[in-house]
Protein backbone atom coordinates (compact mmCIF):
# COMPACT_ATOMS: atom_id res chain seq x y z
CA UNK A 1 0.00 0.00 0.00
CA UNK A 2 1.36 3.03 -1.31
CA UNK A 3 1.38 6.34 1.90
CA UNK A 4 -1.15 7.74 -0.69
CA UNK A 5 -3.58 4.92 -0.63
CA UNK A 6 -3.20 4.88 3.39
CA UNK A 7 -3.60 8.51 3.71
CA UNK A 8 -6.96 8.41 2.33
CA UNK A 9 -7.95 5.20 4.18
CA UNK A 10 -7.28 6.64 7.32
CA UNK A 11 -9.13 9.99 6.23
CA UNK A 12 -12.50 7.79 5.48
CA UNK A 13 -11.81 5.61 8.36
CA UNK A 14 -11.64 9.00 10.23
CA UNK A 15 -14.17 10.43 8.58
CA UNK A 16 -11.43 13.44 8.50
CA UNK A 17 -11.62 14.64 4.69
CA UNK A 18 -8.88 17.74 5.42
CA UNK A 19 -6.30 15.27 6.70
CA UNK A 20 -2.84 15.37 5.64
CA UNK A 21 0.92 13.87 6.33
CA UNK A 22 1.50 17.68 7.46
CA UNK A 23 -1.96 17.44 10.36
CA UNK A 24 -0.91 18.13 13.14
CA UNK A 25 -2.22 15.25 15.88
CA UNK A 26 -0.90 16.70 19.20
CA UNK A 27 -3.16 19.57 19.75
CA UNK A 28 -5.94 18.10 17.23
CA UNK A 29 -9.54 17.44 19.65
CA UNK A 30 -10.14 14.84 16.67
CA UNK A 31 -7.06 13.19 17.54
CA UNK A 32 -8.57 11.50 20.45
CA UNK A 33 -8.46 7.77 22.23
CA UNK A 34 -11.66 7.07 19.34
CA UNK A 35 -9.61 7.63 16.77
CA UNK A 36 -6.45 5.99 17.57
CA UNK A 37 -8.83 2.91 18.28
CA UNK A 38 -10.46 3.48 14.98
CA UNK A 39 -7.20 3.04 13.63
CA UNK A 40 -5.63 0.05 15.52
CA UNK A 41 -9.19 -1.79 14.57
CA UNK A 42 -8.77 -0.68 10.82
CA UNK A 43 -5.08 -1.80 10.42
CA UNK A 44 -5.86 -5.33 12.55
CA UNK A 45 -8.90 -6.19 10.89
CA UNK A 46 -8.20 -5.30 7.66
CA UNK A 47 -3.98 -6.17 7.96
CA UNK A 48 -3.77 -8.42 10.11
CA UNK A 49 -1.16 -5.64 11.36
CA UNK A 50 -0.69 -4.40 14.78
CA UNK A 51 1.16 -1.37 15.99
CA UNK A 52 1.58 -0.43 19.53
CA UNK A 53 -0.58 1.95 20.96
CA UNK A 54 2.22 3.74 22.64
CA UNK A 55 3.90 4.62 19.59
CA UNK A 56 0.60 6.02 17.95
CA UNK A 57 -0.17 7.96 20.72
CA UNK A 58 3.31 9.59 20.46
CA UNK A 59 2.82 10.39 16.80
CA UNK A 60 2.87 14.47 16.18
CA UNK A 61 1.80 13.84 12.67
CA UNK A 62 -0.09 12.35 10.16
CA UNK A 63 3.50 11.42 8.61
CA UNK A 64 4.43 10.45 11.88
CA UNK A 65 1.69 7.84 11.83
CA UNK A 66 2.26 6.62 8.17
CA UNK A 67 5.89 6.08 8.72
CA UNK A 68 5.11 3.57 11.51
CA UNK A 69 1.94 1.96 9.83
CA UNK A 70 4.37 1.78 6.73
CA UNK A 71 7.30 0.25 9.12
CA UNK A 72 5.19 -2.21 10.43
CA UNK A 73 3.52 -3.68 6.86
CA UNK A 74 4.76 -7.00 5.85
Amino acid sequence: MTRAELLRKLAAQLDWPDLQESTRLDDDARWDSVAQLDILMLLQRDHAMSVSAQELQESATMADVLDLVLANES
